[in-house]
């Protein structure tokens, strides 16, 4: 639990917004937003922290090529894999860890 407030604190001071969500009975999501990425932090009862970064292309797509995107990753049953992220618009970077701040 300090890990987390630390955490909260520190992106307060440099002024990061982030919302809270809890989906795991043993763990708090930290869910932060910045320009082309999506993190999704999870603090765990027993101290360890997950980290799930989702970053941008940097291509802006039109809505048929969006569609046409979402059409091939859903059926491929990969949306987020680093394996299609040519195809879909969004890669995964995932690290499972003791948090030390």
């Amino acid at each position: 639990m300090e890990n987390l407030l630390s955490f909260l604190v520190r992106l307060k001071e440099v002024k990061i917004h982030y919302s809270l969500k809890h989906t795991r009975d043993e763990a708090v999501m930290v869910l932060i937003t910045v320009p082309g990425e999506h993190w999704e932090v999870e603090f765990f009862a027993d101290g360890s922290v997950e980290i799930e970064v989702f970053k941008s292309n940097g291509e802006i797509y039109d809505e048929k090529k969006c569609v046409l995107s979402a059409k091939k990753c859903l059926t491929k049953k990969r949306l987020f894999s680093a394996r299609n992220r040519d195809r879909c618009e969004v890669s995964m970077v995932r690290i499972r860890m003791k948090w030390e701040l």
